[in-house]
């Protein structure tokens, strides 16, 4: 008999949920049955040409909804805080993709069909003392979703210092642009740093400041002195001991021109020769 036959029946059906929960490219596999189990060669898909075993974990969820409507595709797990694929999620928080295949099949069934019910990709994660919800989306819903609109513009749309997923954006390695600065003087979120006054006002802005592995944006510069964005833990203190230095580098205001000083005119993300018109891609209501 194949999955469809055993869906049709109204007895003797003995469901079996399979879950893949892939991190980072590493594949984890779950099921809720008691004991775990085991699929044949090419079972629940021809992903697994030599079976696979399932271990067992305990998992509730929402119901799986066959729907366009992003609003009804969201899938909610929920699994114990202290097991495996949570504390992976929790404790990497630069863990960049998690994706989840749901699969049903029949213990029963002589055949051992299985059928995909879900695929999505992690939208965000409730940790609590004992459970942890795990909320996916679909690629539908994820496109459907309210983003930040990329609009025609003439400075460039990427982040400073930053690469996208898709190996697209500025592109610059801030590690490449970094100097080493002492700093003098800390006042809650103003800093001294004599030799940024060798740089023209705002050569700094934008830019980023790096002090025990953390990076802050540098909101004004003025001569020496450095607004940053938030206070720095200990940094005052550091300074008020003895010598300390941070790691400055210089920002960006996304125009052409500041954009070749970078030698980075190949990456550059706006459309510097667009003409001033109702048509340049700003809101004409």
């Amino acid at each position: 008999m194949a999955y469809a036959d055993f869906e049709g029946l109204f007895f003797g059906k003995r469901p079996v949920w399979l879950y893949r929960i892939t991190v980072d490219g590493v594949s984890y596999h779950y099921t809720p049955k008691a004991g775990g189990y085991t699929t044949p060669n090419n079972s629940p898909s021809t992903d697994f040409p030599t079976g696979q075993v399932w271990e067992w974990t305990s998992i509730n969820r929402s119901d799986i909804y066959q729907t366009v409507k992003e609003t009804r595709s969201d899938l909610t797990c929920q699994v114990f805080t202290s097991s495996t694929i949570a504390q992976l999620i929790i404790q990497n928080p630069d863990t960049q993709r998690v994706e989840i295949e749901i699969w049903q099949g029949f213990k029963n069934d002589p055949d051992q069909e299985f059928v995909l019910f879900y695929k999505g990709s992690l939208d965000e994660h409730e940790p609590a003392m004992v459970l942890t919800n795990l909320i996916f989306s679909t690629s539908v819903s994820e496109v459907a979703k309210s983003s930040v609109a990329q609009v025609v513009q003439r400075t460039c749309r990427h982040a400073h210092y930053f690469t996208n997923a898709d190996g697209h954006g500025c592109r610059l390695t801030l590690s490449d642009f970094q100097t080493s600065f002492e700093v003098t003087a800390v006042s809650s979120r103003t800093l001294t740093v004599p030799d940024a006054a060798n740089e023209a006002d705002g050569y700094y802005l934008a830019g980023i400041l790096e002090y025990a592995g953390v990076e802050y944006m540098i909101q004004s510069h003025v001569g020496e002195i450095l607004l940053i964005e938030k206070v720095i833990p200990d940094l005052e203190t550091a300074v008020g001991v003895g010598t300390t230095n941070v790691l400055l580098a210089r920002g960006c205001d996304g125009t052409i021109d500041t954009c070749e000083t970078f030698d980075n005119r190949a990456n550059f993300g706006g459309f510097n020769n667009m003409k001033d018109s109702k048509f340049d891609g700003r809101s004409i209501a």
